[in-house]
């Protein structure tokens, strides 16, 4: 299917479904109020993934599931998370190919939402009530917000990966996206701004083991200083010691590589920045404080562009405990290249197309009988919804 929907080659149309399947993950997240840490596209299309925190996914959904169920939430925290399994295939609609396979695609989200249900329901029609309610949700969500989540489809076809503050830049950049973050708690005040000075909105620590901290703190300190060839001696992260040893000499971009350790910190939202690695950096500069806060301002964009390297030395530095300079460069060097940016023009014609409702001719009308189609093609044939 050709048409403004489509922003990339005709070889790559799966990458595009996918990522508007994983945007409207983050869009029902984002405008439920509820914490996102990165979303991603497999290379190729045809899978990805929504992380609400680091650790998502560590536990079977059941269990959470049986947890949560404990402590009697409110109806809308039901309605709200199955609003958001639901929004992947409805936003994915959008842009109907040849190659989508609907069971394939949304299966996984329709089995934990049925999990979801099976939990906190008594009988079918239960189920079929708050199943309606969500959906419903779902569809206006995607609808009033379809600019945003286009513009961090945009960005996460470019990219395969994006981040929190990479997902909430896109969201900020989009027509309409800085009236959705003022209107959450999570995401309003000092989220609702470019990084400049400001932090972000801290969460507790406890949401992340210790020893995955230490591994993505000294990696960023790593990965500032391979890029930036300072020369790597090796790095730490133990429960019982934490350290990478560079070889800074008379280089100027040693401030930067000390302070990505607090840059770093409040991308992944922990309190008390990185006092250790500041009180270096001001020695260095020789107390003062101006240069190190510019070296700051760079160090927190270094963290977003590189955010994919740093976790994955981080993976490679929590299974092995020590890296050596070498093994640092070998991990690096194997990092892989991004998709080219698209042209202004593509981007300008697409912008133009969302804001004059033109997709809808090309995609999918969430109208009452289409939805119901849509879900009972995806749960095989079973009336999934009244």
């Amino acid at each position: 299917m050709g048409g403004l929907s489509y922003p990339g080659t005709p070889s790559s149309p799966k990458e595009w479904s996918s990522s508007l399947h994983e945007v409207g993950h983050v869009l029902l997240a984002i405008a439920c109020d509820q914490p996102i840490y990165s979303v991603e596209i497999a290379r190729g299309g045809g899978s990805g993934f929504f992380l609400s925190h680091p650790d998502a996914g560590e536990r079977p959904w059941s269990e959470v599931c049986g947890a949560v169920r404990k402590i009697e939430p409110p109806l809308s925290w039901v309605i709200d998370h199955l609003a958001g399994y639901y929004a992947g295939g409805l936003a994915q609609m959008h842009f109907l190919h040849d190659e989508l396979d609907l069971q394939t695609s949304c299966g996984a989200d329709f089995e934990d939402a049925n999990c979801l249900l099976d939990t906190f329901c008594v009988n079918e029609d239960q189920q079929a009530f708050l199943r309606s309610q969500a959906l419903d949700k779902a569809t206006k969500t995607i609808s009033k917000y379809s600019a945003i989540a286009w513009e961090i489809a945009l960005r996460l076809y470019t990219w395969r990966k994006l981040y929190r503050e990479q997902i909430l830049e896109a969201v900020r950049d989009a027509p309409g996206g800085r009236e959705l973050l003022a209107g959450t708690t999570r995401y309003c005040a000092r989220d609702n701004v470019r990084p400049g000075h400001e932090g972000l909105m801290q969460r507790s620590a406890s949401s992340i083991s210790d020893l995955r901290h230490r591994a993505l703190h000294e990696s960023s300190h790593a990965v500032a200083a391979h890029a930036l060839r300072i020369p790597v001696v090796d790095v730490t992260a133990r429960t019982d010691k934490a350290e990478t040893r560079v070889k800074f000499g008379r280089h100027p971009g040693a401030l930067v590589v000390l302070m990505v350790g607090e840059a770093i910190e409040e991308v992944l939202g922990f309190s008390g920045g990185s006092p250790g690695d500041r009180e270096i950096a001001m020695g260095l500069a020789h107390g003062d404080q101006e240069k190190v806060n510019q070296a700051l301002v760079k160090a927190r964009a270094f963290v977003r562009d590189h955010m994919g390297e740093i976790e994955k030395l981080a993976v490679a530095l929590e299974s092995r405990g020590v890296l050596s300079g070498a093994a640092v460069s070998n991990i690096l060097a194997a990092a892989p290249e991004p998709r080219p940016v698209m042209s202004a023009e593509r981007r300008r014609q697409i912008a133009v197309a969302v804001a004059t409702r033109e997709l809808a001719d090309e995609g999918f009308e969430p109208t009452a009988s289409n939805i119901t189609w849509w879900v009972r093609e995806i749960l095989n044939g079973q009336a999934a919804c009244t």
